[in-house]
């Protein structure tokens, strides 16, 4: 390790300085070693959904938030299991789910399942190998066993909360490419039920003024209550129309597009929104210190 000059730091701040690069490289290594442990178990688990002889999961969540399914598989540290019960996390697969998977930026769904003998909490959905739909969960009581009927029930207040943040980041986004420039481009987000965060490519850091502008014109369109739009067609003929895509996402012949106000704001995006952008109540932009040249964490709901 380098010492600064003696002339800056005596040997009691050294000595510190000493531990505290020592505590960082540990901390470091630590990290490494979860990472490390994290893609291992991510791929032991890819090799378990490809034993599996099931078809895509059956998304039904944009019509309902509760769906009767079949539970096509158990998973328990790593094996696949016939029944579960007691404590400790395991992963459900079914035929259908309302639970929206984690993908484009927007968190997965949360929730709770009821069959005939248990009952379990859903803490998380991802969607990481062919098209299934994985429910990390754990038990409240009973058990529950593949081949069983569940009753899946979408946690109602948090994902309405999560559709606010999508459709408030959507038209963030076109006040972003209106009042600074259509150069503007999204280059990640985060769609939270507290919280979005939306992260965007431009040329300098945005002044005061720029942000007020921003945050006037999101909350013109929420108070103007628009329809928010939902189509169905093809990748070309949504991008030969105008479609903005994003993230180099590999996209299906078949895409989903939001639209509000289109032009003005037009998307391809699979996520959950509101029906209409009033429900968004109210765009708050982040405080100075919090704001980016390329990031803005902000809030869509109630007024505190």
């Amino acid at each position: 390790i380098r010492r600064p000059p003696r002339s800056t730091l005596s040997s009691s701040s050294a000595a510190s300085d000493v531990y505290k690069r020592q505590e960082s490289f540990n901390q470091i290594m630590e990290d490494q070693k979860d990472k490390s442990k994290k893609i291992s178990n991510d791929g032991e688990s890819e090799k378990i959904y490809s034993t599996l002889d099931i078809k895509p999961t059956e998304f039904v969540g944009f019509e309902t938030l509760e769906s009767k399914s079949q539970i096509l598989a158990i998973i328990k540290d790593n094996k696949i299991q016939d029944k579960t019960s007691g404590a400790g996390e395991f992963e459900i697969i079914t035929d259908k789910t309302p639970f929206y998977a984690e993908k484009g930026g927007q968190v997965g769904d949360t929730g709770e399942a009821i069959s005939d003998n248990g009952e379990i909490e859903i803490l998380d959905t991802k969607s990481p190998y062919g098209g299934i739909f994985i429910h990390k969960a754990r038990i409240k009581s009973g058990e529950i066993s593949t081949n069983s009927q569940i009753t899946l029930n979408v946690d109602k207040s948090r994902r309405e909360k999560i559709k606010r943040n999508h459709t408030a980041t959507h038209l963030l986004h076109a006040a972003l490419r209106e009042i600074i420039g259509i150069h503007v481009r999204q280059s990640g987000s985060l769609v939270h039920p507290d919280y979005l965060r939306f992260d965007f490519t431009n040329l300098e850091s945005l002044t005061n003024s720029m942000i007020k502008k921003i945050e006037d014109k999101v909350n013109e369109y929420i108070r103007n209550n628009l329809e928010v739009e939902v189509c169905h067609t093809t990748y070309n003929k949504a991008i030969e129309d105008g479609a903005l895509a994003f993230f180099d996402d590999k996209y299906e012949l078949d895409v989903r597009t939001i639209k509000i106000d289109a032009p003005w704001s037009f998307e391809l995006c699979g996520g959950t929104h509101l029906n209409r952008t009033g429900g968004c109540l109210l765009y708050t932009s982040p405080s100075p210190r919090d704001r980016t040249r390329s990031r803005m964490p902000s809030s869509a709901g109630k007024k505190k």
